[in-house]
């Protein structure tokens, strides 16, 4: 009987064979999906989807792409966002 921790359909179960000879479970978590375009939901590129103990130990830079809305919005998204606040910033000037 497995621990009541692992009683869960939050783990994959996968079956290894042991270096005695013996087949044992082991239970592993499952993978969160991947970061999603906030504007338009496409997946992001350059996102890990991980566990976030797994994000952490990553650089910062590791973790999202180096630029404006980097994590958040995709390109296309990004673009068309700086280019509103470009036209904006030029209005109220």
């Amino acid at each position: 009987m497995p621990r009541p921790a692992q009683r869960s359909r939050s783990f994959i179960k996968k079956r290894v064979n042991t270096p005695g000879g013996r087949a044992v479970i082991h239970y592993v978590k499952k993978k969160p999906s991947p970061a999603r375009c906030g504007s338009c939901r496409k997946p992001l590129h350059g996102v890990p989807s991980d566990l976030p103990a797994g994000i952490k130990k990553l650089t910062k830079t590791g973790r999202r792409p180096d630029r404006p809305y980097g994590g958040n919005l995709c390109p296309p998204c990004t673009r068309d966002v700086v280019k509103r606040k470009n036209i904006e910033r030029w209005e109220n000037a």
